[in-house]
This record gives structure tokens, sequence and C-alpha cells, in this order.
């Protein structure tokens, strides 16, 4: 053999990338004298061609059947290795929230999420409700201010991962109108209800916010009133024996038409004093006149010559003049004509004859005319006798004879006849012979002799014969 030199060596190896690069691009094979390589006709594009190539040439190589061989396994892996296909986000609104109007509501779609680990864009819709602005509605967390009304807003999310859309997800918002407190005075000698807003705050001779007052009202004699779930204004009248209801409690003002009216010989009111009402609108009425306490259901349908669902009767009952719900739903009655304190348990439910479940006396009473019970459990007890008022703590276990824990002696008082006390303490205490309503911080704590810290009173309070208060909030 003819031994070359080394530049024609080297031309045999360019010649030899030359036709090794031909047969690659025809996909054929390429035969020199002395050799044989074989070049694979790999797949085109992506993971098949790579796999292809690789495979055919080390086959050609070993055994000179890499064409066939190359192809076959160019093409098996350039089509079982190709892009995955996409997959729809998926769209999380979050959970249902439960806001007062007026508050700032943020929305949460933080949890929506995409199984490829796409970026997300947002899209929020408010679909059921109106008067809402969002704002950042094209983000994960957009907010709005809360209208105040009762009302169920609605809202839709749909996220996008920059190919397609989710489904859509909701989120409910339910909206409670912010209540003001307010306080309802029953003026029996005036034939009138009037209010104060924000009461704690009222001091001196200030109007009323409402006023609702004239013969079409029909009211006569109001001896209490309450606000019922539906925020009704309902009012028992002494002379008049019926219930008078009206729409909208915060704003019954003027002369109004009742949008109910109960009267008539079978609703047995032949001498109604007083109120209580439970959050369930079971209305219990103290019957001065027969020493019976009746219950009315569903309260915006009393209307016309209805009877009581429920009535009870007992022994124990003398000149109920005053009633007002504790904890469990136990009815307390200022028993005036025994000078004592009933309790009913469960009284909203009984109908019959049935003994008090507790009885409370105390040597401290020289009169009973009205009571209250706070949201802490502490009994407020009206002495318009002695001008006092006693408390007495853990109401609920009361029974027997027992001490007041303070008793404050309101020294301007001429004849007080009813009590109310809010969330935060403060009482309202009505003074019926110098039309007026005085109100004391931390009432429950108060003992001795003390001035009130605020008084109601004047011609321009429009307080004639105040009788009751109702406290709203």
């Amino acid at each position: 053999m003819q031994i070359m030199g080394r530049r024609n060596l080297q031309w045999v190896f360019v010649v030899l990338a030359l036709f090794a690069m031909l047969g690659v691009a025809t996909g054929g094979s390429v035969f020199l004298t002395g050799c044989t390589t074989a070049t694979g006709g790999g797949g085109v594009g992506g993971e098949g061609e790579g796999e292809g190539e690789g495979e055919g040439e080390g086959e050609g190589e070993g055994e000179g059947e890499g064409e066939g061989e190359g192809e076959g396994e160019g093409e098996g892996e350039g089509e079982g290795e190709g892009e995955e296909e996409n997959q729809p986000p998926v769209a999380e609104a979050g959970v249902a929230q439960g806001v007062t109007g007026g508050d700032t509501v943020t929305l949460d779609g933080s949890g929506s999420s995409d199984p490829d680990g796409d970026s997300l864009s947002f899209a929020w819709t408010l679909t059921v409700g109106t008067g809402v602005t969002l704002t950042g509605a094209d983000t994960a967390s957009p907010s709005f201010t809360a209208p105040d009304e009762d009302v169920t807003l609605t809202f839709e999310l749909v996220v996008n991962d920059g190919t397609v859309d989710s489904a859509p997800d909701t989120v409910d918002v339910i909206v409670s109108r912010a209540v003001v407190p307010q306080l309802f005075i029953a003026n029996f000698t005036g034939d009138n209800v009037t209010s104060y807003q924000n009461p704690s705050s009222v001091n001196g001779n200030i109007a009323p916010d409402t006023n609702l007052q004239g013969a079409n009202t029909l009211l006569d004699a109001p001896a209490d009133i309450v606000v019922n779930p539906t925020n009704q204004l309902l009012a028992v009248n002494f002379t008049g024996q019926s219930i008078t209801t009206y729409d909208d409690a915060p704003n019954t003002n003027g002369n109004l038409d009742p949008d109910a009216f109960l009267f008539g010989a079978a609703t047995l009111l032949t001498g109604p004093v007083s109120l209580a009402i439970t959050s369930a609108d079971q209305l219990m009425v103290a019957n001065l006149a027969t020493n019976e306490l009746f219950t009315f259901t569903d309260t915006p349908s009393l209307n016309g010559n209805l009877a009581p669902t429920r009535t009870i009767t007992s022994a124990d009952l003398s000149a109920p003049t005053g009633i007002n719900f504790g904890e469990g739903g136990d009815l307390y009655v200022a028993n005036s004509g025994n000078t004592n304190v009933l309790v009913f348990a469960n009284a909203a439910n009984l109908n019959g004859n049935f003994a008090a479940t507790r009885i409370i006396d105390s040597a401290a009473f020289g009169s009973v005319f009205d009571v209250n019970v706070d949201d802490n459990d502490n009994l407020f007890v009206v002495d318009n006798v002695n001008g006092q008022v006693h408390t007495f703590n853990d109401a609920a276990t009361l029974n027997g004879t027992v001490n007041p824990d303070f008793t404050l002696t309101i020294p301007v008082a001429v004849t007080i006849s009813a009590i109310s006390v809010d969330s935060n303490g403060v009482g309202y205490v009505v003074d019926n012979g110098d039309n007026a309503v005085y109100s004391y911080d931390n009432i429950a704590t108060r003992n001795g002799a003390v001035n009130p810290d605020r008084t109601i009173q004047g011609d321009q309070t429009l307080l004639n014969g105040p009788i009751r208060v109702f406290l709203s909030e």
C-alpha cells in the first residue's frame, strides 16, 4: 500500500467531511473506497432529529445498516415527544363575607392557579346587586365600599393564563345596614313618639330627630314602643287598646298613617302597658287590666282583629307594669301589685296557667314599675316611689330575697318610670313627672345619690308625659 503524505491525508479528511455533510443533507449514504459511512435519515426538528441522527450513525458505523435503523428511530422519537397541550387556569373567588354598610371590602382571588404555572390576569364582575364600584377589578384583590343597605352582592371572577379563560367562580358579600343607635321615647300624655340618634351625646333642650305625631298616626296614650327585626316601630296604646305599626322605624316622622293596626275584641287588649320582643319576632304584651301576658307572632302581619297566639295567666301576676327579656328567653316582669320581680322561663312559648319560674324580692324595693336586663346580665329595677334604680348582678341566678349590688338615687327625679341600657353601659332613665330623660355612663356601678351625666329636657324636646324608652342599636 502506498503511504500518503501529510498534505494528501488532510485532503482526504476534507473530502470525507464534505461527503458526510452531503449524506446528512440528502438523507442518503456516501461510499468511499476502503471505508463505509452511514448517516441516519433523522426526523426534522425537535427531539426526534437528535435521537435519529445519533442512533443511525452509531448503527451504520458498526454494521453498515445505519440508514434503515436511523430512519425508524428518528421518526418514532419525533412523534412521541411533541409539545404538551395548554391546560386552562382555575379561578378561586374566595370565601363569602359578612360586612356592614360603609365598610371597605376587599375580595380575594389569590387562590386562583394555573396547572402549567403560567402567570394570570384577573377580571372581576358584579353579577348580583347594584351601586358598587370596584377599585382594581383587574387585580387579585379588588376593593369597594359596601352600600348602606341590607343586600347580598355576588361577584364573579374569571382568570386568564394568556391563552384561555378559566371557568367563572363566584363569591357572595352579605351587607347589613349600619345601625345608628336610636332612642325612642313614648309620650303618654302627648300622644307622640320622639327619637334621638346617638343619644349618648345628647344633652340639654335639643329637638328630636323624629317626632311621630298627629291624628293620622292613631297614637292614643302610647304606653310603650319596640322595634321589630324587620325595622318596624310598634307602639302599644293604653287608651286606644291597640298596637300601631310603622315601617322604617328610624324615619317615623310626622303625621303618618300606621302600616298596620291591631284592634278589636279578639286582641284582648283591654289595658296594655308594656311590650317586649325577641329576636325571633315574638312580641309579648303586659295587659294590666287582666293581669295577663300575651304573645303575638309574625309582627309585620299584626293588622285587624287578631287574637294572641298564646296567653300566660298566673296567680303570681299582680299589676304587671313593665316587661323585658333577659338571657335565654327569660321574661322579667315588674310586678307592681306585689312589689317584686317575676321571671318566666321560655315565656314567649308558654300558653296557659303557669307559676313564675323565679320570684325576686328585696327589702330595698319601695315600688317596682319597670325592669331591664342589659347585655352583661345586670338587672335594673325602677323604684318610682324612692326615685331609685336598683342594680343586681348575675340576673339569671337571682331567686328569692336578695339585696341589690348598687342603688342609684337620682336627686333631681320627680317620678321615674322606665330604664333602658345600651351595649356600652349607658343607662337612660325616664322621668315622667318632670318631662325628662336622664343618662348615666356606666350605670351598672353607680351607687348613692348621683346627678345625671346628661339630661334631655325642655320645650324643644317635645317630651310630654314620657313613660317608656326603647333603644335600637
